[in-house]
């Protein structure tokens, strides 16, 4: 059975392992703090819909590593996930819209649902979080922002939401953001840190969008690094899309099962 089954910014005394631009070329700052944190939320308020060509990676140390494509869109709010194994066979099925993930295992024959924000022990952060990173709905758009301070060039702040407490590293000659700490918040109960970073950065509007979001899950050594291949933002999706009928015979699972990572 195959299931689908989804480095480290290192943000210590605000220093940052996103990339940085050779010593002694560092360009100036486009803005101030407040100027490039109302930038980044209006390049997130910018993204209305988006439809993603995907490739992932998960790997953990000593157990290999297990490749996935898949297609991703995005548009209202809702989120439609669709991913194959390597040899082109349904691996799952995700919807998410209204606060609630629809999930469906084709293989399986066999789904969940829940709220959409539920927070997965294994990956470290919930499904449609981790949709949202590659989708680069960060958090300016919607959470409490507050600036942190300036090193080697680079801005730090953090992002407040229902869920994370995020502490972002952002490059402000490019308004582009290099990586990301997540720290769940209480009601997830005592977990572990995840860190995120983006390379392979492209144009968008006045900054930059990344093509490639690593997420490293430091409490079980997991690595799942997703490339985008190809997307195309701002254009009418068909509300079709956003649809996600289970057969009758569908078997309903715990959430755990359906997104455990198996090595």
């Amino acid at each position: 059975m195959c299931r689908l089954s989804f480095l480290i910014v290192a943000i210590v005394l605000l220093l940052s392992c996103g990339p940085k631009p050779e010593p002694g070329i560092i360009p100036p700052a486009k803005g101030s703090p407040k100027a490039i944190s109302a930038e980044l939320k209006t390049l997130e308020e910018s993204v209305l819909s988006g439809a993603q060509s995907v490739s992932i990676a998960i790997s953990k140390p000593g157990f290999g590593k297990q490749s996935l494509s898949g297609n991703i869109f995005y548009q209202n709010d809702r989120y439609y996930f669709k991913a194959e194994a390597t040899l082109g066979k349904d691996v799952a099925k995700v919807m998410i819209k209204d606060g609630r993930t629809t999930a469906y295992s084709p293989i399986d024959n066999a789904y969940y649902r829940e709220r959409s924000n539920e927070h997965k022990d294994q990956w470290g952060i919930s499904i449609e979080e981790i949709l949202s990173l590659i989708m680069g709905k960060y958090g300016f758009e919607k959470g409490e922002i507050s600036y942190v301070g300036m090193v080697e060039g680079f801005y730090f702040y953090k992002v407040v939401t229902e869920d994370y407490i995020k502490k972002l590293t952002v490059r402000p000659e490019t308004i582009n953001i290099t990586g990301i700490r997540y720290e769940p918040r209480k009601r997830f109960g005592d977990k572990d840190v995840v860190d995120v970073s983006f390379a392979d950065f492209r144009e968008y509007l006045d900054g930059y969008r990344p093509e490639r979001v690593v997420i490293s899950i430091r409490e079980d050594n997991i690595t799942i690094e997703i490339k985008i291949n190809s997307e195309k933002l701002n254009q009418q999706l068909p509300d079709e899309i956003f649809t996600l009928e289970l057969p009758d015979d569908a078997q309903e699972v715990s959430p755990y099962w359906f997104w455990e990572i198996e090595f």
